[in-house]
């Protein structure tokens, strides 16, 4: 089954991006905001 386009932006808009974290020259992509919600585990099936 692929993602439909709906599906791709509400993961890409739930990851939140932290330049040079934890350390200089590091995009640290914060994922937490996808665990605690059903919707984002089907969105990736």
């Amino acid at each position: 089954m692929t993602a439909t386009a709906q599906q791709l932006e509400y993961l890409k808009n739930s990851i939140k991006s932290i330049q040079d974290y934890p350390k200089p020259g590091i995009l640290f992509r914060d994922v937490t905001k996808l665990a605690g919600r059903p919707e984002s585990v089907r969105a990736q099936h």
